[in-house]
């Protein structure tokens, strides 16, 4: 997965982070310190992932894994005035 295509899914998902600041951070190898930064490295662990697994049949165990490395790391850097937002679920799968 290219850094422009990682930018834009994370821009798509709300990200407002610019080109720039994104390949910057995408080249940097720096842990994420936001929010944004975090759905750039979990986009681009997805799309390693996916790439890795491409002929694997889509399955419910193969939705999980990628469910759980999209939001890897989101609990933490998720803040609202009334406390967390909770990312925890279980999706019927």
């Amino acid at each position: 997965m290219g850094y422009c295509e990682i930018f834009f899914t994370s821009y798509v998902e709300g990200s407002q982070m610019t080109i720039q600041a994104a390949m910057d951070f995408l080249t940097g190898g720096q842990p994420p310190r936001d929010i944004e930064e975090q759905l750039i490295t979990n986009n681009r662990v997805a799309g390693s992932y996916a790439s890795a697994n491409l002929y694997r049949p889509i399955e419910a165990g193969l939705l999980r894994e990628l469910i759980t490395i999209l939001t890897d790391g989101m609990d933490e850097l998720l803040r609202c005035p009334g406390g967390n937002i909770s990312l925890s679920f279980d999706p019927v799968l």
